[in-house]
């Protein structure tokens, strides 16, 4: 069922069902998240999903949490993804998923002024059949003071894949939205930006030069997983010439969040 918050934000709802619970400890510690897989009883028809990534390193107020599902058998659709919080505001974009296709299930957290911990529920379902994960994610009452840096370390990518990569059809003039990703993981700062067509997560080492790589990794936002990967040894460095060095790397197995 989708209903409308006061803000005018769909909210997806999960009708209540007869599961058969597995819970796994998806981490401890910094990292901010756990993970409970929920199966119908006939596990073997239900439409299994995977939800990147594993683990979530915290979220700030009112900034994006994307996480993505997709279908564990390819082969397997149409299925309907739904997704429930509380205290957040939730988007599932496409609500509709065959194959390979992924849904992006965006969660934008109210205001708190404590670290507040959010039970996300996201569900497949096929007819009577159902597949549910959930993750727990922590909201922590900060600002977000990176976007600036973020945005001219994200140029710095950006305007050598113009030149080097333009198959990729990215260029200074791309439109990028940009939310503050991963705010626990405090050496290597982390953002994530989004294009109609990829997603860009940027990391950068806050050390001085020639300590101070930063890393890009580019995302299909129809794909689950990142497909390309860029490293810069000294964003500072690069920032202070103009000249900028970089180097492919291979793609990380999932996103950061």
């Amino acid at each position: 069922m989708l209903t409308r918050s006061p803000s005018g934000v769909p909210r997806r709802r999960v009708a209540g069902m007869a599961v058969l619970a597995v819970t796994l400890a998806a981490c401890a510690g910094t990292s901010g998240a756990t993970s409970t897989v929920t199966s119908s009883t006939d596990a073997a028809a239900s439409p299994e999903i995977v939800v990147s990534p594993e683990f979530i390193n915290g979220v700030i107020p009112d900034s994006r949490l994307v996480l993505l599902a997709g279908l564990a058998d390819t082969d397997q659709g149409p299925v309907a993804i739904n997704a429930e919080v509380t205290g957040a505001e939730v988007v599932v974009e496409p609500p509709e998923i065959s194959g390979s296709e992924v849904a992006e299930v965006t969660i934008v957290p109210e205001a708190t002024t404590t670290e507040t911990d959010l039970d996300v529920t996201i569900t497949a379902a096929v007819g009577d059949q159902t597949f549910v994960v959930t993750r727990t994610v922590t909201v922590m009452p900060w600002e977000d003071d990176r976007e600036d840096q973020a945005r001219q370390i994200l140029a710095l990518f950006t305007g050598w894949i113009a030149d080097a990569h333009p198959e990729l059809g990215i260029t200074d003039e791309t439109a990028f939205d940009g939310t503050y990703t991963a705010p626990m993981l405090l050496v290597v700062s982390h953002y994530t930006f989004f294009s109609d067509d990829w997603e860009v997560g940027v990391s950068w080492h806050i050390m001085v030069p020639p300590d101070d790589f930063a890393e890009m990794y580019l995302r299909p936002r129809t794909g689950l997983a990142p497909t390309h990967a860029y490293r810069i040894g000294s964003w500072q460095t690069a920032l202070d010439t103009g000249s900028v060095d970089v180097t492919e790397v291979p793609p990380p197995i999932e996103v950061v969040r």
